[in-house]
């Protein structure tokens, strides 16, 4: 039988590590006691090849137990010690499974995998004995880590569009021509969650379903539109490597197929979803003359919903650190939906959504200024957030200097 010997370990490391790839098979040592008892667990459910060095390990959850209360260790042909993965930091997917990938092994070769599960409210661990094969690939491929992350557009764009951000894959060559593995083009594939994870490949979607993209060695981004408002969708991305071009019609070559994927729900029109840090606004005075009539304001993007526009206002007075100013309470009754026009003593402006800063030009020197910004939700700011109010003041004087009126020789 081959089974493994319960790691009983006074501190426990968590950590990645493998050591190097000697044999082909892993061999345990059975050890048998009526006094241990351990724990039931399922374990391994499939392995599958990614690249000429990568294997995705797929296992399932430790039932009935607390995912902070669970570590998970990968065996696999000839690793000194096993992968430890704590269970806490580990999400499932979206088939409920859960999924680590391997990394550093040898082209061309099978490897065998087994995983096993430490209940760390007992003590106990598993001692199944399922193992699984997968082997690697024979051709060389690009070494990518697959999609990094995704994020709404910004204002109304959050509806339909999202951003897919990724690592560029490593890169061999120190020139312009790529070397056979590097990485030439990024396909990017978005997927209804109302279909399986199988069916990111299933090219028979219509594109309601099924978009794939692709965009240039260059590119470590890329923008993906005609998306449903609400629906939430998966998102993965893989590198095509430079000689797939040429030899993608010989049986068993292959690019890197990594599995990875990140969820996102397109944004809705919906006012109460949408998140805005209203203390987030922030007023600076640039340095040097710049700073006698000028102030810099900030403010955080709104988040969970989409919206129109900014609309910032701004109004000063001379700075009189013994006067009480009613200034910043009337920038608080300010309605937005009145519309954006400049007065004598205030000023309006009107900032597309994909913009958070502004600069306030031609300012009177030594004065306060208090500023606040609206989130607006519709093209005539009819429903809209606003920031609190926040002031700064511009710079009173700047020191003269006259130059260097004579030096010595030490």
């Amino acid at each position: 039988m081959n089974r493994f010997l319960p790691l009983i370990l006074s501190t426990l490391f968590l950590c990645s590590c493998v050591g190097t790839i000697e044999e082909t098979n892993f061999e345990t040592t059975e050890v048998v006691s009526d006094k241990i008892e351990y724990q039931n667990y399922e374990g391994i459910d499939e392995v599958v090849a990614i690249s000429h060095d990568k294997v995705e390990v797929y296992f399932f959850e430790l039932e009935g137990i607390p995912a902070d209360k669970v570590v998970y260790q990968i065996y696999y042909d000839g690793a000194e010690t096993p992968v430890y993965l704590p269970g806490g930091s580990m999400k499932p997917r979206a088939d409920g499974r859960l999924y680590y990938q391997v990394s550093g092994l040898k082209p061309n070769k099978e490897y065998y995998f087994q995983v096993q599960a430490l209940n760390l409210l007992t003590d106990n661990f598993s001692l199944n004995d399922k193992k699984l094969s997968a082997k690697t690939f024979a051709n060389r491929t690009a070494s990518f880590e697959g999609v990094q992350s995704v994020i709404h557009q910004p204002g109304p764009d959050g509806l339909n569009f999202i951003k897919v951000i990724w690592s560029p894959a490593e890169k061999g060559s120190t020139g312009f021509v790529p070397l056979p593995s590097d990485a030439v083009k990024y396909e990017v594939t978005v997927l209804s969650s109302d279909r399986i994870l199988s069916d990111f490949d299933n090219t028979f979607l219509s594109n309601d379903d099924r978009k794939v993209l692709y965009f240039g060695a260059s590119d470590s981004y890329g923008v993906v539109g005609g998306l449903v408002s609400g629906q939430t969708y998966f998102v993965r991305v893989r590198a095509i490597h430079q000689e797939y071009s040429s030899k993608s019609t010989i049986e068993g070559y292959k690019h890197e197929e990594n599995n990875k994927y990140v969820a996102i729900t397109m944004l809705t029109s919906d006012l109460g979803k949408v998140e805005f840090d209203s203390e987030s606004l922030v007023i600076t005075r640039p340095d040097g003359a710049e700073g006698l009539t000028s102030l810099n304001a900030v403010w955080g993007f709104p988040s969970g919903g989409a919206y129109n526009h900014f609309r910032l206002y701004y109004a000063g007075e001379e700075n009189d650190p013994q006067a009480i100013s009613l200034l910043g309470e009337t920038m608080l009754n300010i309605n937005p939906s009145t519309g954006c026009e400049d007065t004598e003593t205030s000023f309006c402006r009107k900032i597309k959504f994909s913009a958070n800063t502004f600069q306030a030009l031609d300012l009177i020197t030594n004065y306060r200024y208090y500023f606040i910004v609206f989130v607006c939700f519709d093209e005539t700011c009819q429903e809209y957030k606003p920031s609190i109010v926040r002031s700064n003041i511009t710079n009173g004087d700047i020191a003269t200097f006259s130059g260097i009126i004579s030096y010595e020789l030490g």
